[in-house]
């Protein structure tokens, strides 16, 4: 069967990328913490993001190499819930805090206090662990419905259940974890690159202040189109996925899907990879800091 080869060359490049993307974390977390020039308010929503993208990954390993018993499936579903609520809504308090900085300017001074952004990144951990435990209890109502094929869920089709509970449950999931974060980020990005390019639009001349202000603008708008873009396409097909899964009567052992099913998720584990590694190397000073780390771990491997 040609999609048995497909399906493991897939699973070897999620494996690489799972690792590339906790490396590319954990450096970012590490660089942030261990500099005292990084340890500044930019950098609390980064370093969020970095942690719970960190979360997913090693969970996401570690279910990908054993099976979860059925009576852990739940639990399976609930961690893989949370840090996913965490990290996508990490993304739309980006958006905000950009907003705030660049739109909002006046306000942004007020609000953006180590104090409140600390208290923030508490609240988005406890909304999401408090609100992702009804769905999860949920999808183990019927025993056995759900089940793990390699590191993703699919479904037992030998079951005759009502599908309607699950449909709700991952139409809910999909507005809240997709459809108005895409929204709200998309919206949030398009009135900051609007404020950056046309309402604040310097003449550099021969100013090199000016210049760099324009290159900065640049960068940052370049960030932020690709924070959309990555968002939206990477999980796109997951979505499709469980369209397919819960909707409608796709066969799920059909070769096509399974390996489209595989892609998908896939899709996914890359944005967890590089979200917050795009965030933080547009900043010119944690690239440096950066440079600063991998110049002494040469020197400490000489």
């Amino acid at each position: 069967m040609y999609f048995i080869p497909v399906l493991d060359i897939i699973k070897i490049i999620t494996l690489i990328v799972h690792s590339i993307g906790i490396i590319g974390n954990s450096l970012v977390l590490m660089i942030i913490f261990c500099r005292r020039s990084t340890r500044t308010k930019a950098y609390i929503f980064i370093a969020n993001l970095a942690l719970a993208d960190i979360c997913f990954l090693l969970f996401q390993i570690v279910t990908s190499a054993i099976r979860v018993p059925g009576n852990l499936m739940i639990f399976s579903f609930y961690v893989t819930f949370v840090t996913i609520t965490v990290s996508i809504h990490t993304l739309v308090l980006l958006a905000i805090d950009k907003f705030l900085t660049l739109v909002l300017v006046y306000k942004s001074v007020v609000l953006k206090t180590s104090r409140n952004l600390l208290i923030t990144v508490a609240l988005l951990w406890a909304v999401s662990i408090l609100a992702c435990i009804p769905g999860s209890m949920l999808l183990d109502m019927d025993h056995g419905y759900l089940y793990q094929a390699g590191p993703y869920v699919t479904i037992n089709q030998t079951y005759n259940v009502d599908k309607t509970p699950y449909q709700a449950i991952f139409a809910s999931f999909f507005a809240f974890n997709y459809l108005g974060p895409l929204i709200a980020i998309t919206v949030m990005y398009a009135k900051v690159i609007y404020q950056l390019n046309y309402k604040d639009r310097p003449n550099p001349g021969n100013n090199p202040a000016e210049i760099k202000v324009i290159k900065d603008k640049r960068r940052l708008t370049f960030l932020m189109i690709a924070v959309t873009v990555v968002f939206a396409v990477c999980w796109f097909p997951k979505w499709v996925d469980y369209y397919l899964l819960f909707f409608t009567n796709v066969d799920n052992t059909n070769e096509t899907y399974r390996i489209f099913s595989g892609f998908a998720y896939f899709s996914a584990v890359i944005n967890r990879a590089v979200n917050p590694i795009l965030y933080a190397f547009i900043y010119v000073d944690f690239r440096k800091q950066a440079l600063n780390v991998f110049k002494q771990m040469t020197v400490c491997c000489k």
